[in-house]
């Protein structure tokens, strides 16, 4: 049976990339050599970011962090399913302005970290709809 090309997506992230989101600079763009590669965003299996995962537009800047949107792809009974997921990372001075804008909703998405178990994540969830109508409440 041949393969679709998707399986083939699915076999090198399996292959190639199998510890998640990585940073590394280098000296020349035209020739990139990674000295140094630092994982930002661990892959996990059994999570939104089991099969594959990616790296959206540019970090933006927030007073807490950088805030990455990302994507990932993971297995269910049903079959693969993507997912748009957000992660912070610590500021360092990059010396680029990237974005000015308020982040307050998607801030509050990203805490806490993701507990990975249905349960706690339902729990999360509750308590991140909770606090998001008490805001629209006192409006």
């Amino acid at each position: 049976m041949p393969l679709h090309p998707l399986d083939l997506l699915i076999l090198a992230a399996y292959l190639l990339a199998t510890v998640g989101l990585g940073w590394g600079l280098c000296e020349d763009i035209t020739h990139p050599v990674l000295e140094r590669e630092i994982v930002v965003d661990g892959r996990v299996y059994h999570t939104i970011k089991e099969v594959k995962n990616g790296l959206g537009p540019p970090p933006l800047k927030t007073p807490e962090g950088w805030l990455h949107l990302a994507h990932g792809v993971r297995g269910t009974a049903a079959g693969l399913r993507y997912v748009l997921y957000l992660f912070m990372t610590a500021l360092a001075d990059t010396r680029l302005h990237v974005a000015t804008t308020t982040l307050d909703q998607p801030l509050d998405y990203v805490k806490p970290p993701d507990p990975l178990r249905s349960a706690a994540c339902v729990d999360v969830r509750r308590d991140l709809i909770r606090r998001n109508l008490e805001r629209l409440n006192h409006r």
